[in-house]
Order: C-alpha cells, then sequence, then structure tokens
C-alpha cells in the first residue's frame, strides 16, 4: 500500500525483545496527506535495520511515498493492525499550474 504526503514527526529509537532475548529496533513516523480539505494522515512503524537508513535520509517536513504492509498481530486475545514502513521515496511537491484566463468578448 502507498500514501503520498509529508513526514509530520518522527519519534525516537525504541527498542523491543523478541522471544529470543534480542532487542530489536524500532521507530514510528506519521505522514500526512496535502490538499484536502480532510488530509488523511497515519502513523507506521520501520524496524530493525531499516532505522538507521531512515534516519539517515529522511527528516521531518520530507514529501514522499510511504510505502508500507498492513499486518494483523494477536496479543492477548486482540488483534491489533500494524503498518510496516519497507521503503520511502522522495518526490518534488507538484504545485498546480494555475489556470488560464480566456478573454472572450463572446457574449455567450
Amino acid at each position: 500500500m502507498k500514501i503520498t504526503g509529508e513526514l509530520k514527526a518522527i519519534t525516537e529509537k525504541f527498542y523491543t525483545a523478541k522471544q529470543s532475548g534480542e532487542q530489536v529496533k524500532y521507530l514510528e513516523v506519521l505522514i500526512q496527506e496535502r490538499g484536502d480539505d480532510y488530509p488523511m494522515s497515519l502513523v507506521a512503524t520501520v524496524f530493525g535495520d531499516k532505522v538507521e537508513n531512515f534516519l539517515k535520509f529522511n527528516k521531518v517536513g520530507a514529501y514522499g511515498d510511504l510505502q508500507f504492509n498492513l499486518r494483523a498481530k494477536e496479543s492477548n486475545g486482540r488483534y491489533f493492525n500494524q503498518l510496516s514502513v519497507f521503503r520511502f521515496d522522495k518526490v518534488n511537491e507538484e504545485t498546480p499550474a494555475p489556470a488560464k484566463q480566456v478573454n472572450d468578448d463572446l457574449p455567450f
């Protein structure tokens, strides 16, 4: 899945423990669409080795395509959705060209 928008926030790195006892890095990013009356926004998670590269090449305010996988996880009999980032491609923000005014002297 993909959403195009602006990175509004990037959390600090966190660590979580696997059942094997090893720690895994992760962080969360907030991205919001632009140009709509009601812009969609979502929070997605970056895991593992991708954390350092994401922080190295992306800053708050960057505009681009965030590609993510949607997964469901079970915990204590309840299910939760998880959005996992697998790619962020920066794009130039395209501004729409102003509409041309037609100057006609026709009455209709």
